[in-house]
């Protein structure tokens, strides 16, 4: 159970874009992936009828999310947020999520999901079926496809490459040697920007980047890797109003989201 959990965590974290918000007082980062999806993650395993053979699917579309189990309903007809009545079919399973800090309380994911839907996608709406199996999608405006059709990668990857000293030709000579071979002090790789762009999925403050290709010179590494990827739009600052906040963090944008994808596709990870 626990493993399905972390796979489903994984497969979220994989298909669906990181946002973030800050809470009411402005200083503490809210992760609205997280808040909205781990709690239907932990529904859709706390709350299946496991005597029924259908097995449970969390599926993600390009303009929805949708969750299948099997179930003996308690409340059947229209059922919508407002409605909806919640009851702890697996006590057990529920009670050790709440210990793991999956869930918080009984209707705390109805809570999140009216709270925190609204900023993570632009358009949402929530459909809720409930008869011999419980079905429960959120479908949202695809913003992504948009920024697809501007978005050119072959332009993208040369803008990218002239901005952080880079030749694509040396992407032939680091597939010749180990990924730890490459790149020095002075310069990273292509393989290490790859891998800075992965590192960033999730938001991340500069020491943290900088840890992990082992560099010291902060003013050195901003001014030559990231801020250009900030101004090719690859990169957003959770400030960008204060740019050396101590509270900065840095995260890949929907343009970095589709460039990654992309360069990853031609570095054949």
């Amino acid at each position: 159970m626990i493993e399905a959990y972390l796979r489903l965590t994984n497969f979220v974290q994989k298909h669906l874009p990181d946002r973030f918000t800050m809470d009411e007082s402005g200083i503490q980062r809210i992760d609205l992936r997280n808040k909205i999806f781990r709690e239907i993650i932990a529904n859709l395993l706390a709350h299946r009828e496991y005597r029924n053979s259908f097995p449970a699917k969390f599926l993600v579309f390009s303009d929805i999310v949708r969750t299948e189990n099997g179930t003996k309903p308690l409340q059947t007809g229209s059922v919508t947020l407002d409605n909806l009545e919640t009851h702890p079919k697996n006590p057990m399973i529920a009670k050790v999520f709440k210990e793991l800090g999956w869930v918080e309380e009984l209707g705390s994911g109805r809570k999140n999901i009216r709270k925190y839907a609204p900023v993570y996608f632009s358009d949402f709406q929530v459909e809720i079926s409930n008869n011999e199996r419980f079905i429960f999608s959120i479908s949202y405006q695809n913003t992504d496809k948009d920024a697809l059709v501007d978005f050119g990668f072959s332009e993208m990857l040369q803008l990218v490459g002239a901005n952080l000293g880079l030749s694509w030709d040396q992407r032939r000579q680091e597939l010749a040697h180990s990924r730890h071979q490459v790149g020095t002090k002075s310069a990273l790789s292509w393989y290490q920007i790859q891998t800075l762009l992965e590192f960033v999925k999730t938001s991340r403050s500069m020491t943290d980047i900088m840890e992990v290709f082992d560099w010291s010179d902060r003013t050195k590494f901003k001014k030559k890797y990231i801020n250009p990827l900030l101004e090719t739009g690859l990169l957003e600052m959770s400030h960008p109003d204060v740019p050396n906040s101590p509270m900065q963090r840095y995260f890949l944008s929907k343009k970095g989201i589709l460039f990654i994808d992309q360069l990853n596709e031609q570095l054949r990870i």
